[in-house]
């Protein structure tokens, strides 16, 4: 796809119902107080550990002592290059697909880390160039120049990191159920010092693809959590970056790449100019559309070859004009202005106040933005009345709710860290008492986070010998939410 703004389009294709979990089943609970049958449900069976000592002994994030100078990106980029090549034969290929996929569902006490090691043996010259990547002081994957055009080069590098994460889930494990707890903890800080990377790169896309390597990696935690006497987590997740993915690149990227199908804008905003550079400024802007394949997003190439340029900008000039005095520009710089500036600027200045309505939900908890949302959709409603017809603010109305999304993928994630330390809170406070708390208000020797979707308390129920600890449902038409039970048994 080569038109308008694909970055942010495709990354609303790229949007998972959640990150990484399994999609919901119909259905709900016969008891209220029992868990949601239909959640994503983990179970796990714990050791009650002290925090350790130093309290950050367990950094999931590799420590600054540990990092030298040098751009990540090259490592990460020779890493995938130097990967072993899967089988070329069909049914060996679906052979160690299978394999691979039984050794990253099978509990860990059960894997044959013998044969996984041995598998993994072909991956060590890869192995050793993520994890050095992990430990570089800085990540520039130099994609700000980045083109309509670039978009096929930059697919394949991006996904190609799914398979480096894919292979440090299954070292993680194996180094799990051979209870090295050193060399399995160094393999989850690599894991999410690549999430992170990957996820704050220029682009949506990147962003995305980053949230959902992280998931794996809080997978692979969930396994160190339910080996016996595993260290306790509960300060490594708490001292984590808040939201662990920085959405700030992958926003400000696209809004550069906007701009770029409007090269002499800059040129429009500093003051009128001649019909001719307007015209030509449209003319470049309808080729961009143009560029797209017949048929995406509602025949835009049509659109943009079709629709009648000068009566357009005739239809809408006068409101246009009207709107930029409401803006507090100059009367006589507006009155100056040609008719197509005018309509350019309203929209451009238009989908500002849009962009930005969508941006500033990132600066807020998932409880406050939620009602933000409804607003934010009757904004952009009133402005497609307002510019009825008009075939870019059209264009920009499509990709709003990709940012949506992306932020909500973002909200899951962070809410799938707020469990997790909700979680070791527990744990600290069985080791502590020597019995499981009652209710989630007994957990005081550390804080217990609040569910991010909801600003309250997780569900929380005391069992017999354990615990459930729940992320739920928020509406029943609404099951995306990240909605996860943990479901708990202590070990004696």
């Amino acid at each position: 796809m080569k038109s308008l703004l694909p970055f942010a389009f495709l990354a609303f294709l790229f949007v998972p119902a959640s990150n990484g979990q399994p999609p919901v089943k119909d259905g709900g609970p016969a008891n209220p107080r029992e868990p949601d049958p239909s959640l994503w449900t983990t179970k796990l069976t714990i050791s009650p550990t002290p925090a350790p000592k130093p309290a950050l002994k367990y950094e999931l994030l590799p420590p600054a002592r540990d990092r030298s100078p040098g751009n990540a990106a090259l490592g990460y980029q020779r890493a995938w290059v130097i990967r072993p090549a899967r089988p070329k034969d069909a049914k060996e290929a679906q052979e160690q697909n299978d394999l691979l996929d039984q050794w990253g569902q099978l509990p860990v006490e059960q894997l044959s880390t013998g044969k996984m090691a041995a598998f993994l043996q072909a991956y060590d010259d890869m192995l050793k160039e993520v994890d050095d990547a992990a430990r570089r002081g800085s990540c520039d994957w130099q994609t700000e120049k980045l083109k309509a055009q670039d978009i096929s080069r930059i697919l394949p590098s991006v996904q190609g990191h799914r398979e480096l994460q894919h292979i440090l889930s299954l070292k993680c494990r194996m180094e799990l159920g051979e209870k090295k707890f050193p060399e399995a903890f160094r393999t989850l800080q690599t894991g999410f010092q690549l999430g992170k990377h990957v996820g704050e790169g220029s682009t949506l896309i990147e962003s995305l693809v980053g949230l959902s390597l992280t998931a794996v990696m809080i997978g692979r935690a969930e396994d160190w959590i339910g080996r016996p006497d595993a260290p306790n987590l509960y300060w490594s997740f708490t001292t984590l970056p808040r939201p662990f993915i920085n959405p700030r690149p992958g926003l400000d990227g696209e809004t550069r790449f906007q701009e770029l199908y409007l090269p002499s804008l800059k040129d429009l905003e500093r003051g009128p100019v001649s019909e001719e550079v307007a015209s030509n400024a449209v003319a470049n802007w309808m080729k961009s559309l143009a560029g797209g394949t017949p048929g995406e997003l509602g025949g835009l190439e049509s659109l943009a070859q079709n629709v009648t340029v000068a009566a357009m900008m005739a239809a809408q000039g006068p409101g246009a004009k009207k709107d930029l005095l409401a803006r507090g520009l100059a009367k006589k710089d507006v009155d100056a202005m040609p008719t197509t500036q005018a309509v350019l600027l309203r929209n451009v200045y238009g989908h500002r106040d849009l962009w930005d309505e969508q941006v500033k939900l990132f600066g807020l908890p998932a409880y406050q933005a939620r009602p933000e949302v409804e607003k934010i959709e009757q904004q952009i409603k009133t402005t497609k009345a307002a510019a009825k017809n008009d075939p870019f603010l059209t264009m920009m109305t499509l990709i709003y709710p990709a940012v949506q999304k992306v932020y909500f993928s973002h909200a899951r994630l962070e809410r799938r860290f707020a469990l997790i330390r909700a979680l070791e809170a527990v744990r600290l406070q069985i080791a502590f008492d020597g019995k499981v708390p009652a209710t989630l208000a007994n957990v005081t020797i550390v804080p217990v986070p609040d569910d991010p979707f909801t600003g309250k308390p997780f569900e929380y129920t005391a069992k017999e010998g354990g615990f459930t600890l729940t992320a739920p449902r928020l509406k029943a038409d609404q099951p995306n939410a990240g909605e996860h039970v943990y479901e708990v048994t202590v070990r004696k």
